[in-house]
């Protein structure tokens, strides 16, 4: 084993390097993996651990760059014994690690080219500290960070009629008509079908409010039997007359109490079941049969007595077969407790009614008057009334499938999801107002999606900062806050490519380096000691003129076409081996220059051959 007669030291030096490469690559690897899906506590932290990372790689890319130096320097070692280079050549095989121009020289790769690639894997092994530490980043955790603090929470403003109401002043009787805000509301939230969007304290928060607000309950018509009798009656004579003048059908209509009188006494009936009769009459007078911009109701004004029960009221009727009207519901207005849950995400809100509750009746008789008005319930006759203004008239169904609206929007509602609603008119392809495709169609009867209608409005009252109180005079609670927390997210995927293929090479050089050393039974360094016993040649003192032993740059032209071989020089037998005459290893001059100096390089030659051939026969003679 040839290569166990060198010295230790060179051969230990490539493979502990190489050993420390992979120690340090295996180190990183279960740093950062340590790190893996671990919160980012602080800038600080985030930096130091880059700077961990960087600091591995680094010391990767140290361990084994120096090993493949190591293998490199044995490489040009033998490169060297085994051809001979100009010295341009040869100062191109030392340096090509450190200077990259020296990949210029043609010499190199003719001679060397062992040598370009093992130089080019020395260059391109720092580029592994380059993608390493890529392999660990920061990215946005799922775990939040969640705090609680005590802020301002919208509140509905009910300190004053005007922000929900045109109110008459100087004897103007109160309450007239919804404001605009509360129109433009109403009819927003009747047309999404959804709550509006309410401004979030934090992008990602969430509290509770306990409030008071309107709500609506409906259900089958009320009344006793005898009024049902009424009401039937009322509707088939309207409806059948309607019917036999203009070819057509009612398919849907909506309507409020108005007041009644006595035809005798002419005085006002204030029986509610007189003034509901009135209200379905004026839907289907023949008079306003096409227009009733000006004689329909939009809010119930007949309960203006002092009922605790008196609520305001108004009746929907919807075909549940055929294509007409054949079921009426009534809906009243309420006074209810709401526990909401608000949550805010991302932009995106999740509203959910803990808790809701009816507590008492609401009517006009609340909002009369400029001094015994209850101004909470003023905002629920406002919205009452802007939801009535949407719905209140009729649809008319032709014999052709065509529906002619009159007054109403309904059909611009969402209302028309309901599942009752879904027989409205059959006159094309019995698909229905929705359509065979559209399926937007619910499960909810009109009497839930009405009451559903009526809680989205009232919740999205929180939407409208003209419809709450200024932010100083609203009231308290609890806000939980998410902040988003970085987490390290670790690619081993990227180390593992980075430095397989860096040690995969390194090991490579390093057994191309030990197979040097196992051929040449030497170990070599690139250190100037190893340069000076190498250089120890009187030939090499005779082809250096004194003008260029300063070792300064530019080589001249002569000297650098100068070949040199390194190989073992013949010794003189019987020679001292401590002395110049003993066999060595050494660089010579391939003589082919002209000039003395070459001359006389070449009779040193000659004469050191003579000498030795002499010296080889005077000790035969001495034998025989």
């Amino acid at each position: 084993m040839a290569l166990f007669k060198a010295h230790w030291a060179v051969p230990s030096l490539m493979i502990s390097g190489l050993l420390c490469g992979v120690a340090f690559a295996i180190g990183h690897h279960f740093f950062y993996a340590s790190l893996d899906s671990r919160i980012v506590q602080s800038n600080t932290e985030q930096e130091w651990n880059i700077r961990i990372g960087t600091g591995m790689a680094f010391l990767v890319k140290t361990c084994m760059t120096a090993a493949a130096g190591f293998a490199y320097t044995q490489l040009l070692w033998a490169t060297l014994r085994s051809r001979h280079a100009t010295l341009a050549g040869v100062d191109a095989m030392f340096s090509v690690t450190t200077s990259a121009w020296d990949f210029l020289n043609p010499e190199l790769w003719r001679k060397g080219f062992g040598l370009v690639l093992v130089a080019g894997i020395l260059w391109a092994l720092p580029i592994v500290a380059v993608f390493t530490p890529a392999a660990l980043t920061v990215q946005p955790s799922q775990q939040l960070n969640e705090s609680t603090r005590v802020e301002r929470l919208p509140t509905i403003n009910t300190t004053s009629p005007y922000p929900f109401a045109q109110w008459g002043n100087e004897g103007g009787g109160g309450y007239v008509a919804p404001s605009v805000a509360v129109g433009r509301l109403v009819s927003s939230v009747a047309s999404q079908g959804s709550i509006l969007s309410i401004q979030a304290p934090h992008p990602n928060s969430s509290y509770s409010l306990s409030f008071y607000g309107p709500s609506l309950s409906c259900g089958p018509l009320g009344g006793n039997s005898s009024f049902h009798a009424a009401y039937d009656k009322t509707f088939q004579e309207a409806y059948g007359s309607n019917w036999g003048m203009a070819n057509q059908a009612v398919t849907y209509f909506s309507f409020v109490p108005q007041t009644a009188r006595d035809n005798k006494t002419g005085e006002t009936i204030i029986n509610w079941e007189n003034r509901t009769l009135s209200g379905l009459r004026a839907i289907f007078d023949p008079e306003t049969s096409t227009d009733l911009t000006g004689n329909l109701a939009t809010l119930d004004n007949t309960a203006r007595v002092a009922d605790k029960q008196a609520r305001c009221r108004f009746f929907v009727a919807f075909p549940t077969y055929g294509s007409f009207a054949n079921r009426t519901i009534e809906c009243g207005l309420y006074n209810s407790s709401y526990d909401v849950d608000l949550r805010f995400e991302n932009g995106k809100q999740e509203i959910k009614i803990r808790n809701s509750i009816r507590l008492n009746p609401v009517s006009v008789a609340t909002t009369a008057g400029q001094g015994d008005h209850i101004l909470p319930q003023v905002a629920y006759v406002s919205i009452m009334d802007a939801l009535g203004g949407t719905l209140m008239g009729k649809i008319m169904a032709t014999r052709y499938g065509s529906l002619q609206p009159i007054r109403t929007q309904v059909l611009s509602t969402v209302l028309t999801e309901a599942r009752d609603m879904q027989s409205l008119q059959r006159g094309f392809g019995n698909t229905g107002i929705l359509g065979a495709k559209s399926g937007s169609g619910t499960n909810l009867t009109m009497a839930e999606t009405l009451e559903e209608l009526a809680s989205n409005i009232t919740l999205s009252l929180f939407s409208n900062p003209e419809l709450l109180r200024s932010i100083d005079n609203s009231t308290t609670g609890n806000v939980t806050i998410w902040t988003s927390l970085n987490e390290y997210s670790y690619n081993p995927r990227n180390l593992y490519a980075a430095y397989g293929t860096g040690i995969f090479v390194t090991l490579a050089v390093v057994i191309v380096g030990l197979a040097c050393i196992g051929a040449s039974s030497n170990s070599y360094k690139s250190s100037f000691s190893t340069i000076l016993r190498t250089t120890r040649n009187e030939e090499l003192d005779l082809l250096v003129p004194p003008g260029e032993t300063s070792g300064a740059e530019p080589l001249s032209k002569h000297l650098a076409k100068t070949n040199l071989s390194f190989r073992h020089r013949t010794a003189v037998p019987g020679a001292d081996p401590a002395s110049t005459g003993a066999a060595s290893a050494a660089f010579v001059v391939v003589v082919k220059g002209k000039g003395p100096a070459y001359e006389q390089l070449g009779q040193m030659q000659d004469d050191s051959t003579l000498q030795a051939t002499d010296t080889a026969s005077s000790r035969d003679a001495r034998r025989s």
